[in-house]
């Protein structure tokens, strides 16, 4: 689940930051890594633990132990345990992940044992891996979301570690799939390489047998090699060998060395794990293998893992003596990157990406892609709040306007509006507080990066502008016409699935939950057979009010000059006194000829072909017909038929899952009520209520294009975008003149003093240290979206840009803002290239902004982040109530 912004938002203003503090010549890094022996099978062993940041606890109840009755875990005594061990033995490593949890830690810590750990850090035994304020979804997550946690974590190790807090290495060990642009992002974070924990059951088996457990990641079609990333596959998830867990969360036999005793077992042991460390070199093409020794919330009691791993490494070397190549070590997975690029190698290379994840023949983790619908739409909508806060906050940094300006009064201008009559399904909705019956719609012209303020009086003399039409019966949407004067037969309702129920205790008998979805069956059942309509009309928008069922309604809307009709549902609570959980779809049939493809977008992003029960890199056995083909719908999901040369286009306002089962078709899931766990750690059926004790309502919106294909990439990219993030309301009570309102507020503002070009995105403005500020932009489209306009480079001038200051000096980072640009290099990699050896550098030089103007080109798909310094204000803005 994505909430990674919803905890930045809550710890922003309560953190304080911790300088580095003087520290000798670091010896972090690659130059700390132990050495492997030549000609041997040296065993890489990854001290680690995983500490879910929130999962069956909250976060605070997770660091502190709390509620331990749920789960044994207690991360600030990982934190303490390792660190003294780690201080005993230099030999001993560790690498830590969640910074969310090292943070709540470091900040308890007294002065002296700040040191401690500095001096770790700074000699490579404790190592930071990923970096992220936590490690997030890669599914569910919108890129917005993901760059900003990443920054956020990555600004705590770099302001208090100096360079050895920089990470180096992706580490997605628990993520159920992986995103391409995920893999994207990382290498523009300037990651050397990522490891993932899991991939589907089929392709791991190929990739064993193959040897191809490790490639190199070719994740964008539009920013080439700067997306490369070197992507390695762990044997065993992210857990120990088997029969080589030593925490006390682990019942592993430990190493008995002592022979005066009964139970000696070293010979035994140590040829067991010579065996493994042997099976697993099949898999794998060098002579370096990593072993994780360690699992969910471990090292409590680091003393268990280190005094067994110790005599592991001490009994297998000593069998060197004897003929066996085993050689064993503590190291981390920078580590090991480092060994096997050092081999020289050629890898092969994989340009699509991991999902969906099956962990077997009927466990399809598609299910959670919708799964808690609410939540997912409260994310999206923080994230929207979030970006407007810290917009707000850098543009309103520089004080009050000087009293002399008076830039905009208000106009006395009447508005054309409309009330639109608030559905009555929506007035029932249970624990609703509020009395409105109608909406007040109108049109508005905001400003770039500013905003407008609109007076409303209540008058009693006025016409809602509205004509409201009988209820008809079985009225479902059947056609939408294009401006063009096409016209596309589509039938659109709701449907459900009846989620397999199950005990779980072997595959075939896998239930429906909170992870997996797994229908009863291939065929969903319809919710149309009674449906009422209402028709609303007006001088800005057309509804349609639909009645599925007592839980399913749904709004069809139109507003005038719009090329798009917006679908907004409302589904719940989801009945079931037969005792069958369901999974609800809305799906959209047309006679379109899609040739078994569609297109879903990752992480709101790029977008990426999907081919029905088809994988591009192994033959499929596909066993679920329906969750096997489902996919993440971040934020669009499309199919096109080419003879016509028209696209259907559906934009969601959440996480969904989606696909496209047959030609002509697209379902969407919107909502689950299951009753049954799936046995994969939550430990409880995906049952949500809400406030009156029945099954959760959930609210949303989907926004249908359909458009020539010429044109459907450009209008579908930008209706993306401002679906993302809209404008953000404000109410205040108002009484008297709106001049005096004018002379103490500013009602109307600019923080741009010209538009960007319309293929430019303003990703992040916020303050930064001191008189800089992080700035990004991005070009947001792909190549293929507007081949003869919007994806081509767009130039930007940073000097001259902003109304209330000018910038005066711009350094460029890495995406995560964590280096400099110009002093950031990543590893080369050898590739298979159409059969021959290919040297790809990683590490990608843009021009830097040229001129006294600080002109900068983005090319498609680029995000560029400066540190820019700003000079005092040129003109300030005045106080906002």
């Amino acid at each position: 689940m994505c909430l990674s912004q919803l905890v930045i938002i809550a710890l922003l203003l309560s953190m304080g930051t911790s300088k580095p503090l003087k520290q000798d010549r670091p010896s972090c890094g690659y130059q700390s890594c132990p050495q492997g022996k030549p000609g041997m099978l040296n065993v890489h062993l990854i001290c680690h633990t995983h500490d879910d940041v929130g999962w069956l606890k909250t976060v605070d109840q997770y660091f502190y132990g709390a509620n331990n009755t749920i789960q044994r875990a207690g991360v600030q005594y990982i934190l303490d345990s390792v660190i003294q061990e780690l201080r005993h033995d230099p030999k001993k490593r560790f690498i830590y992940v969640e910074t969310a949890f090292f943070w709540r830690w470091w900040r308890q810590q007294h002065d002296h044992m700040r040191h401690q750990v500095q001096k770790l850090v700074r000699d490579g035994q404790l190592e930071f891996i990923g970096g992220g304020w936590s490690m997030n979804d890669e599914a569910t997550c919108h890129y917005n979301d993901i760059i900003d946690q990443m920054t956020w974590g990555f600004r705590r190790l770099s302001d208090t570690f100096g360079s050895c807090g920089i990470p180096r290495i992706g580490w997605q060990i628990d993520p159920f799939g992986h995103s391409r642009e995920q893999a994207s992002l990382f290498a523009q974070m300037y990651f050397d390489g990522l490891f993932l924990g899991r991939i589907d059951y089929q392709d791991k088996s190929k990739r064993q047998k193959t040897q191809t457990m490790e490639m190199v990641w070719k994740a964008s079609d539009d920013i080439g090699p700067a997306a490369d990333l070197f992507t390695g596959v762990l044997p065993n998830t992210y857990s120990p060998p088997a029969g080589f867990c030593f925490d006390t969360l682990c019942d592993s036999v430990p190493i008995m060395d002592d022979p005066r005793l009964h139970d000696y077992n070293v010979n035994e042991r140590v040829d067991s794990f010579i065996k493994i460390a042997h099976e697993q070199a099949k898999m794998y093409t060098t002579n370096h293998i990593v072993m994780t020794m360690g699992e969910d919330f471990n090292y409590q009691n680091a003393n268990l893992w280190y005094k067994n791993l110790d005599k592991i490494i001490k009994y297998v070397n000593e069998k060197q003596k004897n003929g066996s190549n085993v050689n064993v070590f503590y190291s981390t997975p920078s580590c090991y990157l480092y060994a096997l690029n050092q081999a020289n190698k050629t890898w092969p290379t994989k340009s699509d990406d991991f999902f969906p994840y099956a962990s077997d023949p009927h466990a399809y983790w598609t299910g959670y892609f919708t799964s808690r619908p609410s939540i997912k739409g409260f994310v999206k909508h923080s994230n929207n709040f979030l970006q407007v806060c810290k917009q707000l906050d850098t543009l309103a940094r520089l004080g009050p306007m000087d009293a002399g300006d008076v830039s905009v009064l208000p106009l006395q201008v009447s508005f054309l509006f409309q009330l639109v009559p608030i559905p009555l399904a929506v007035q029932k909705i249970p624990g609703r507080v509020s009395k409105a019956t109608s909406e007040l719609v109108f049109n508005v012209k905001l400003p770039a990066l500013g905003f407008s303020t609109y007076f409303i009086r209540k008058s009693n003399k006025f016409n809602t502008g509205c004509d409201i039409a009988n209820r008809w019966k079985t009225r479902l949407l059947r056609e939408f016409h294009l401006s063009n004067g096409i016209k596309l037969p589509v039938k659109q309702s709701f449907y459900w699935y009846n989620g397999m129920n199950g005990n779980n205790s072997e595959a075939k008998f896998r239930a429906s939950g909170a992870y997996i979805f797994r229908p009863n069956g291939t065929t969903p059942y319809p919710i149309d057979n009674n449906v009422t309509v209402t028709l609303v009309t007006g001088p800005l928008l057309n509804e349609i009010h639909q009645t599925f069922s007592p839980w399913i309604s749904q709004v069809i809307r139109i507003y005038n000059n719009t090329k798009y009709a917006e679908l907004e549902w409302l589904v719940g609570p989801i009945p079931i006194k037969n005792n069958i959980g369901k999974e609800i779809i809305t799906r959209f049939d047309t006679n379109l000829q899609s040739k078994k493809k569609f297109y879903t977008d990752a992480n709101g992003r790029q977008v990426l072909k999907r081919v029905r029960n088809e994988r591009p890199t192994w033959s499929l056995n596909i066993t679920e017909p329906v969750s096997g083909n489902y996919y993440p719908v971040n934020s669009r999901i499309y199919i096109k038929d080419d003879s016509k040369n028209i696209q259907l286009t559906i934009l969601t306002d959440r996480s969904q899952g989606g696909s496209s089962l047959s030609d002509g078709s697209i379902e969407l899931m919107v909502h689950r009520r299951l009753l049954y766990d799936d046995a994969f750690g939550v430990g409880e059926p995906l049952n949500e209520t809400g406030v009156d004790g029945r099954g959760l309502v959930v609210r949303g919106r989907h926004l249908i294009l359909l458009n020539s294909t010429s044109v459907a990439g450009k209008q579908q990219r930008e209706l993306s975008e401002k679906v993302l993030l809209q404008p953000w309301l404000s109410f205040a009570p108002f009484s008297g003149s709106e001049y005096e309102w004018a002379k103490q507020f500013t009602t109307e503002y600019s923080g741009l003093k010209r538009p960007l070009p319309p293929n430019i995105h303003l990703l992040t403005l916020e303050q930064w240290k001191g008189n800089s500020v992080l700035l990004r932009l991005e070009h947001f489209f792909e190549k293929t979206d507007d081949p003869r306009g919007l994806s081509k480079p767009a130039n930007v001038s940073l000097k001259d840009m902003f109304t209330p200051f000018n910038v005066v000096n711009v350094t460029e980072t890495t995406l995560g803002a964590n280096q400099p640009l110009r002093k950031a290099s990543r590893f080369a990699w050898n590739i298979e290239h159409n059969s021959t050896r290919t040297n790809v550098n990683t590490g990608h030089q843009r021009d830097a902004p040229t001129g006294p103007e600080f002109n900068i080109t983005l090319n498609p798909m680029e995000i560029r982040t400066f540190l820019v310094t700003l000079n005092d204000s040129v003109k300030q803005l005045k106080s906002i109530s």
